[in-house]
């Protein structure tokens, strides 16, 4: 008996159909082959050249920009941190600078005469004014400053700074006559502080401010609302319409 022979059914592979599908697609696109070279010009190159420059220029750039923040930043946090120690430092010499002054008081508007007698003018002027004055509060007195057409102020060292304050609140009296009504007496201020009390007068010269005035070199101001503020630094000014110049 003759065995019949099995028929062998051809295996058929799964491909999903979407893979099949662009498989097909890819086989019936046109297929160009371009044998010839591909010509350039100059300027087709140096437009290649430029826009790869600027490519590479604002890669760069931005790249160095990153790092030159992360490094730079500490640098500023400790130049702002020193500039502020340097402030804190400069305000403790002038404290301790103002404080060696408090004896002293700076008077202007005395006529100046070669081979005077401060001392004696000074004597002078607040006998006139009715000041209770006498030789023993006065230490040391001289003009300050170069020669000039004006006269030099006079820089007085009391013997104590009660007598100061006495002869402060005695000034007043100056204004009273006409021989010494031109004649002013302050206390004498560091730099710093003559410059602050320099720019309130202007600013009540204004009208900005009603009135300044100083107390053993504490700087003081009343506003048009009769409000007092101490100015500690020139921006204390700010608001009071002073404009902060940089050199």
């Amino acid at each position: 008996m003759q065995s019949t022979p099995t028929a062998h059914t051809p295996q058929t592979s799964h491909v999903p159909v979407d893979q099949q599908q662009q498989a097909n697609e890819a086989e019936h696109q046109p297929h160009y082959v371009i044998n010839t070279p591909v010509t350039i010009s100059a300027e087709g190159v140096q437009s290649i050249v430029k826009a790869v420059k600027a490519a590479i220029h604002e890669s760069l750039r931005d790249e160095i920009s990153t790092i030159v923040s992360e490094k730079i930043k500490p640098l500023n946090d400790q130049v702002d941190k020193l500039r502020c120690e340097n402030n804190q430092l400069k305000v403790q010499l002038d404290e301790l600078e103002q404080y060696g002054r408090r004896p002293l008081v700076r008077i202007s508007g005395i006529r100046e005469t070669n081979g005077e007698d401060p001392k004696a003018k000074i004597l002078e002027v607040t006998n006139k004014a009715g000041i209770d004055l006498c030789p023993d509060d006065i230490i040391t007195s001289h003009r300050v400053g170069k020669p000039r057409s004006k006269p030099r102020q006079i820089i007085v060292r009391l013997n104590s700074v009660d007598t100061k304050f006495s002869l402060l609140r005695s000034a007043k009296k100056l204004g009273k006559h006409s021989e010494t009504s031109n004649i002013r007496i302050n206390e004498d201020l560091t730099k710093f502080r003559d410059r602050l009390m320099y720019l309130s007068r202007q600013l009540c010269r204004s009208g900005r401010l009603r009135k300044v005035w100083s107390t053993n070199g504490k700087i003081t101001v009343k506003d048009n609302r009769d409000k007092a503020h101490n100015i500690r630094e020139e921006s204390d000014l700010v608001q009071f319409g002073h404009e902060i110049t940089r050199d």
